[in-house]
């Protein structure tokens, strides 16, 4: 099992990959109705209570998304990269219920960003090999 969580109050545990793409797809129905897309983090780990393990968030309801991968152990996090620079607008979404404003370097087709989200769950949370990531290591920005 692993916890997804959107919003300020919106979270659901999910059992399968079946179970998170349904999710995945509810949520991006419902963040298109909204001024701001969600960002969802997909949290593993023995303790869902304390999210003492990897995660995982990416935003749905638009084209592209940001992908931020956290460990609490080294190198601690991951964030996808487009090739972009920092010069570019950021991307925002709401994070949490809060306003939060992403590097504009760090968005990557939807479709990507959904892929890694399944190899994070089926790999029980380990960095998905199928995004390009940013050069430096640890990188958080969720």
């Amino acid at each position: 099992m692993m916890l997804v969580q959107w919003d300020a109050e919106g979270e659901r545990e999910v059992g399968t990959v079946a179970e998170l793409d349904a999710l995945l797809d509810e949520l991006d129905t419902a963040s298109r109705e909204r001024p701001l897309p969600y960002a969802v983090t997909i949290w593993t780990g023995q303790d869902v209570e304390g999210r003492d393990g990897p995660s995982l968030t990416l935003v749905v309801g638009t084209e592209t998304s940001p992908v931020d991968w956290t460990t609490p152990d080294p190198p601690y996090g991951r964030a996808s990269w487009n090739g972009g620079t920092d010069e570019e607008p950021y991307f925002v979404a709401n994070y949490g219920g809060q306003w939060s404003e992403l590097d504009a370097w760090m968005p990557v087709p939807i479709t990507d960003a959904r892929e890694a989200a399944r190899r994070f769950f089926t790999s029980g949370g380990q960095c998905p090999d199928n995004l390009t990531w940013h050069p430096e290591d640890a990188h958080s920005t969720a």
